[in-house]
Protein backbone atom coordinates (compact mmCIF):
# COMPACT_ATOMS: atom_id res chain seq x y z
CA UNK A 1 0.00 0.00 0.00
CA UNK A 2 2.84 2.40 0.89
CA UNK A 3 4.07 1.66 -2.61
CA UNK A 4 1.18 2.49 -4.25
CA UNK A 5 1.22 6.02 -2.30
CA UNK A 6 4.49 6.52 -3.41
CA UNK A 7 4.53 5.69 -6.83
CA UNK A 8 0.83 8.25 -6.64
CA UNK A 9 2.98 10.63 -4.96
CA UNK A 10 5.69 10.55 -8.00
CA UNK A 11 3.41 10.58 -10.65
CA UNK A 12 -0.71 10.88 -10.17
CA UNK A 13 -2.23 7.43 -11.14
CA UNK A 14 -3.96 7.31 -14.59
CA UNK A 15 -8.06 7.31 -13.70
CA UNK A 16 -7.84 3.35 -15.73
CA UNK A 17 -4.98 1.93 -14.01
CA UNK A 18 -5.79 -0.75 -10.65
CA UNK A 19 -4.03 -2.65 -8.34
CA UNK A 20 -2.84 -6.13 -8.95
CA UNK A 21 -0.08 -8.60 -7.47
CA UNK A 22 1.97 -10.44 -9.41
CA UNK A 23 -0.34 -13.65 -9.16
CA UNK A 24 -3.27 -11.06 -9.75
CA UNK A 25 -2.02 -10.40 -13.12
CA UNK A 26 -0.74 -13.75 -14.28
CA UNK A 27 -4.21 -15.06 -13.23
CA UNK A 28 -6.16 -12.62 -15.47
CA UNK A 29 -3.29 -13.35 -18.45
CA UNK A 30 -4.59 -16.89 -17.89
CA UNK A 31 -8.43 -15.81 -18.11
CA UNK A 32 -7.69 -13.40 -21.28
CA UNK A 33 -8.97 -10.30 -19.27
CA UNK A 34 -9.11 -7.64 -16.79
CA UNK A 35 -7.80 -9.04 -12.97
CA UNK A 36 -10.77 -11.08 -11.31
CA UNK A 37 -9.86 -10.96 -8.02
CA UNK A 38 -6.97 -11.23 -5.70
CA UNK A 39 -6.79 -13.86 -2.28
CA UNK A 40 -6.87 -12.45 0.72
CA UNK A 41 -3.58 -13.34 1.75
CA UNK A 42 -1.98 -11.23 -1.12
CA UNK A 43 -4.50 -8.49 -0.29
CA UNK A 44 -2.81 -8.04 2.89
CA UNK A 45 -0.78 -6.13 1.30
CA UNK A 46 -2.61 -3.93 0.59
CA UNK A 47 -4.79 -3.63 4.25
CA UNK A 48 -7.37 -5.98 3.82
CA UNK A 49 -8.69 -7.28 6.84
CA UNK A 50 -9.11 -11.17 6.84
CA UNK A 51 -10.58 -11.15 10.56
CA UNK A 52 -13.96 -8.81 9.28
CA UNK A 53 -12.67 -10.12 5.64
CA UNK A 54 -12.89 -6.41 4.20
CA UNK A 55 -11.14 -3.04 3.64
CA UNK A 56 -10.72 -1.44 6.61
CA UNK A 57 -13.07 2.04 6.39
CA UNK A 58 -10.24 4.46 6.97
CA UNK A 59 -8.67 3.11 3.29
CA UNK A 60 -11.89 4.87 1.50
CA UNK A 61 -12.39 7.94 3.49
CA UNK A 62 -10.56 11.56 2.94
CA UNK A 63 -7.89 11.47 0.64
CA UNK A 64 -6.77 8.06 0.02
CA UNK A 65 -10.17 7.17 -0.27
CA UNK A 66 -9.70 9.12 -3.62
CA UNK A 67 -7.19 7.65 -4.74
CA UNK A 68 -7.70 3.88 -3.96
CA UNK A 69 -11.36 4.04 -5.61
CA UNK A 70 -12.28 1.98 -8.03
CA UNK A 71 -8.37 0.20 -7.74
CA UNK A 72 -8.61 -1.90 -5.20
CA UNK A 73 -8.98 -5.78 -6.07
CA UNK A 74 -11.94 -7.78 -4.96
CA UNK A 75 -10.97 -10.22 -2.24
CA UNK A 76 -11.77 -14.21 -2.83
CA UNK A 77 -11.07 -16.72 -0.32
CA UNK A 78 -7.72 -19.08 -1.83
CA UNK A 79 -8.55 -21.17 -3.97
CA UNK A 80 -11.84 -19.61 -5.15
CA UNK A 81 -12.54 -19.90 -8.96
CA UNK A 82 -11.62 -17.03 -10.67
CA UNK A 83 -12.47 -18.56 -14.45
CA UNK A 84 -11.52 -20.51 -16.94
CA UNK A 85 -8.55 -20.76 -18.54
CA UNK A 86 -8.41 -18.48 -22.17
CA UNK A 87 -9.20 -20.56 -25.06
CA UNK A 88 -6.01 -19.22 -26.95
CA UNK A 89 -3.62 -20.74 -24.03
CA UNK A 90 -5.90 -24.07 -24.39
CA UNK A 91 -5.28 -24.48 -27.99
CA UNK A 92 -1.56 -23.15 -28.04
CA UNK A 93 -0.45 -25.56 -25.09
CA UNK A 94 -2.98 -28.57 -25.96
CA UNK A 95 -4.75 -27.69 -22.10
CA UNK A 96 -8.12 -29.00 -21.14
CA UNK A 97 -11.17 -26.81 -22.00
CA UNK A 98 -12.76 -27.78 -18.52
CA UNK A 99 -9.07 -25.91 -16.74
CA UNK A 100 -9.80 -23.62 -14.01
CA UNK A 101 -8.24 -20.60 -12.86
CA UNK A 102 -8.49 -20.54 -9.31
CA UNK A 103 -7.28 -17.62 -6.59
CA UNK A 104 -3.65 -18.47 -4.88
CA UNK A 105 -2.04 -17.64 -2.00
CA UNK A 106 1.57 -16.66 -1.15
CA UNK A 107 4.29 -18.55 -0.65
CA UNK A 108 4.97 -18.85 2.92
CA UNK A 109 1.21 -19.68 3.35
CA UNK A 110 1.89 -22.57 0.70
CA UNK A 111 4.85 -23.63 2.08
CA UNK A 112 2.79 -23.78 5.74
CA UNK A 113 -0.17 -26.17 4.10
CA UNK A 114 2.53 -27.88 2.33
CA UNK A 115 4.39 -28.47 5.49
CA UNK A 116 1.06 -31.01 6.71
CA UNK A 117 1.24 -28.64 9.93
CA UNK A 118 -1.77 -29.69 11.66
CA UNK A 119 -1.47 -28.74 15.41
CA UNK A 120 -1.56 -26.00 18.38
CA UNK A 121 2.47 -25.74 18.68
CA UNK A 122 3.92 -27.04 15.33
CA UNK A 123 5.45 -24.34 13.48
CA UNK A 124 7.12 -23.90 10.04
CA UNK A 125 9.91 -21.63 8.78
CA UNK A 126 10.04 -20.81 5.30
CA UNK A 127 12.36 -19.07 3.50
CA UNK A 128 11.18 -17.23 0.34
CA UNK A 129 11.02 -14.03 -0.91
CA UNK A 130 11.49 -13.13 3.41
CA UNK A 131 12.00 -15.22 6.18
CA UNK A 132 8.20 -16.28 7.50
CA UNK A 133 7.63 -17.97 10.68
CA UNK A 134 4.08 -19.97 10.93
Amino acid sequence: LAKVLAWHCEDSLLPNEVIVHQADFVAAQLCGGPPVGSDWNNALKLGFDVSTLEYPPWMSSGALGEVLKGRLPQVVRPGAVLGQIDSALVERYGLPSSCQVLGGTTDSIAAFIASGATSIGEAVTSLGSTLAIK
